[in-house]
């Protein structure tokens, strides 16, 4: 299976295992979803899924191990949703702030649409797992939108030490996760304020990027 391999832990390899690990995640994100992270325990994963709890703690040797999965899982979920959004738009938009609306209102939409992410991506960190899986799925996503910012026809080169896209990324997080506590979903006024302060956090870089961009295009 995928997911667990991808998160390190060992993989069932046989079919009947395999089929055992997709009732085991069915049932845990069921409970999440229906009683919450805390009512999530392995002895009630196991009982809902019809497996042994000797099954999941093979896997998993505690109920925050299979938390931490499951938000990887979800995070790359709508990290996938973000990145198809820009990709069907980025040879129509060159504007970095342009662009960086949209990625916030990708976010958003995706969050408000899929309750399961929402609660184990803005709910987290559950667990010192979490943050790591937290840490890992933030440092992707900001490589990835730090190229396509660079490639953009008047690009917004941002440096890799100190890592500004990801601190990017960490303060529209971090405005969704005060958005879903206080109003239980990401609300117009969060987007909102979460494009402006993402705009002006990045705004120092615009014109680093303009003299990196003028001298490569004197070069050539």
């Amino acid at each position: 299976m995928s997911e667990v391999i991808e998160l390190g832990l060992k993989a069932p390899c046989q079919k009947r295992s395999i089929d055992k690990m997709q009732l085991v995640i069915f049932a845990a994100e069921h409970i999440i979803m229906t009683e919450g992270v805390e009512e999530a325990s392995i002895p009630k994963i196991a009982e809902c899924a019809n497996v042994p709890r000797s099954f999941i703690y093979n896997y998993f040797p505690t109920k925050y191990d299979l938390i931490a999965h499951l938000t990887e899982k979800h995070f790359e979920q709508v990290t996938v949703y973000i990145l198809s959004a820009l990709q069907k738009n980025i040879g129509q938009q060159q504007d970095w702030k342009q662009l960086v609306k949209l990625i916030i209102n990708a976010g958003a939409f995706y969050f408000n649409n899929h309750a399961l992410t929402t609660k184990l991506v803005l709910g987290a960190p559950f667990s010192r797992a979490d943050i790591a899986t937290e840490e890992k799925k933030v440092s992707e996503l900001a490589q990835q939108l730090r190229q396509i910012l660079a490639q953009l026809a008047n690009p917004l080169v941002l440096p890799e030490t100190p890592n500004i896209a990801g601190f990017a990324v960490e303060i529209v997080l971090a405005i969704m996760r005060f958005s879903y506590f206080n109003a239980g979903a990401i609300s117009p006024d969060a987007v909102s304020e979460s494009n402006h302060a993402l705009v002006a956090y990045l705004q120092r870089w615009q014109c680093a990027s303009e003299t990196v961009f003028e001298r490569a295009s004197g070069q050539s």
